[in-house]
C-alpha cells in the first residue's frame, strides 16, 4: 500500500477546512425567538390565569376557577407560540362570555 501524502486526499482537506462545494449548508434555525416568546407568553397566562383561580377560589365563581387552573397548567403542554396565544385567548374569551 502507498503511503499518501496530504494533497492526495482534496475532498477530506475540503471538508476539514469547513468548505463543501457538493454539500448544501444547513440554514441556521430561528429558535431563540419563538422560544424567547414561548416564555413570555406562559409566564403571562400563568399569572393571569393565577390571578383567576385566587379570585374564583374567594367568590365561589366555578367559570373562573376552572378557566384559571387551565391557563396555570396548558403553557407546559403547548410548545409552539402561536398555538399558545389562541388556546389562552379562547380561554380567556369563554371565561368571560360564559359566567355563571
Amino acid at each position: 500500500m502507498a503511503a499518501h501524502t496530504r494533497g492526495s486526499f482534496p475532498r477530506l482537506a475540503a471538508i476539514r477546512s469547513g468548505y463543501a462545494p457538493d454539500k448544501a449548508k444547513p440554514r441556521p434555525r430561528r429558535v431563540g425567538q419563538s422560544l424567547m416568546m414561548t416564555f413570555i407568553l406562559g409566564g403571562v397566562f400563568s399569572v393571569i390565569g393565577m390571578v383567576a383561580f385566587a379570585y374564583g377560589r374567594k367568590s365561589k365563581k366555578s367559570n373562573l376557577l376552572i378557566g384559571g387552573m387551565i391557563l396555570m397548567i396548558f403553557p407546559y403542554f403547548v410548545p409552539h407560540p402561536v398555538v399558545m396565544g389562541l388556546v389562552g385567548a379562547a380561554t380567556l374569551v369563554g371565561m368571560y362570555l360564559f359566567p355563571e
